[in-house]
């Protein structure tokens, strides 16, 4: 019996894409850790510091191994995709652009309102405040059109059925 089954290069990608995703979630948790470390006693920042690193290693062990597998098929030859057009890439892509149209608007207005409300933030915060929501709207816009517009596309296997 074959462990590695084989698995289309466009498959991976759609692996990798997704995977990438979560660990942005993750990612999204690390950054509110590090803004809530204000907060935090010495032993709440030590437990922080272990957390973080967990996720860290959880982040690379959902990434890489796709990743890896996915470099390895293009370096060997086995995968000749140049440009992947799967529905989750196209979505990914999507999520990205209106993603960084929603992350402009928010760096926008919310410049003007920490000027006016909360003139004492210091530009590191602000940075991970910003980082933290541009990856949020990616993450949610990405779920939404994945989860709630994919409803509205009709599978192959209902566009026969209604011929």
């Amino acid at each position: 019996m074959n462990i590695h089954k084989e698995v289309s290069p466009a498959v991976l990608m759609d692996k990798i894409l997704s995977r990438t995703v979560l660990g942005l979630l993750i990612l999204i948790v690390i950054i509110a850790l590090r803004l809530a470390e204000n907060l935090m006693d010495a032993t709440m920042l030590q437990a922080k510091d272990y957390l973080e690193t967990i996720l860290r290693v959880g982040i690379a062990i959902i990434i890489l191994p796709p990743f890896l597998r996915f470099a390895w098929m293009k370096y060997s030859g086995k995968c000749q995709v140049q440009e992947d057009d799967s529905y989750i890439a196209i979505i990914f892509r999507r999520a990205a652009v209106l993603a960084f149209a929603l992350t402009f608007v928010s760096l926008t207005l919310g410049g003007a309102m920490v000027d006016k409300y909360f003139p004492e933030l210091d530009l590191l915060t602000f940075a991970r405040l910003i980082t933290m929501l541009s990856l949020s709207l990616f993450c949610i816009t990405y779920y939404y059109l994945i989860f709630i517009e994919g409803r509205d596309i009709p599978d192959e296997d209902e566009e026969e059925l209604s011929s």
